[in-house]
């Protein structure tokens, strides 16, 4: 059966988080208010939203959004399993209570990915796990949700974080051009260096590059000139301190 939606409410309000498995590939569009972590054990279903239809197979992972309609259709009657890992925001922080979107999420400084660095959206990028590496964390999650020993919701949200970066990784690479790679990890030396005077020449220090064409290259990647960014990521980390 799929998780029963009252049960997970309440683990949800009490932890912050519960860990599920079901064996039905075949689900009823449904919503809830919290985020879920999709990872396909076994087998493959249709994986619905009001704006996507995919198929989803064993070893893929995904994100479902704080309450996106979803549903799933049975396409074959081989033998489906799937974990289910669902979360409240403040789960990763409590300071995160109240809020409802996962960009919340990104701009928080356990993650802390910006928007405008990643190529594709988080919550529509279905993620492949070649090498088993995801699967090993989201064992590790079931295994000490299920055991419940001291310290285990602090298990949970490490292995948790650790997914989340990992897709964020996947996405923010995936199908870069060289100059769009060269201007996210530009993104990147400001984020590591926020503490410092940063100057665009910096961020490439082989200079391989000409100071004009870099800096035209990160206005047409980022949406904004490096000054713009550098003031945005100042008043980010101001509101934050607040």
């Amino acid at each position: 059966m799929y998780p029963n939606m009252k049960e997970c409410a309440r683990r949800i309000e009490k932890q912050g988080v519960t860990v599920k498995t079901s064996a039905n590939s075949n689900v009823p569009l449904h919503t809830h208010k919290w985020f879920e972590l999709v990872y396909i054990v076994k087998g493959q279903t249709e994986y619905a939203t009001p704006r996507d239809h995919t198929v989803v197979r064993e070893g893929n992972f995904y994100l479902i959004d704080y309450d996106l309609p979803h549903e799933y259709h049975r396409i074959s009657n081989e033998p489906f399993s799937m974990v289910n890992i669902m979360f409240a925001p403040d789960f990763i922080d409590p300071g995160l209570v109240g809020f409802h979107h996962f960009d919340d999420l990104l701009s928080h400084y356990l993650i802390h990915f910006e928007k405008e660095a990643l190529c594709l959206s988080p919550l529509r990028t279905i993620h492949n796990d070649p090498n088993g590496l995801i699967l090993g964390h989201m064992n590790a999650i079931q295994s000490g949700y299920a055991a419940q020993k001291t310290g285990f919701l602090e298990t949970v949200r490490c292995y948790l974080l650790l997914i989340l970066i990992s897709m964020m990784r996947n996405i923010g690479m995936k199908g870069m051009k060289d100059n769009e790679n060269r201007s996210f990890m530009i993104a990147e030396y400001i984020r590591s260096h926020y503490a410092e005077r940063v100057r665009i020449e910096d961020t490439f220090p082989h200079k391989q590059y000409s100071l004009p064409y870099m800096s035209k290259c990160f206005k047409h990647d980022m949406g904004m000139t490096f000054s713009e960014y550098l003031k945005k990521r100042a008043w980010k980390r101001a509101a934050a301190c607040c």
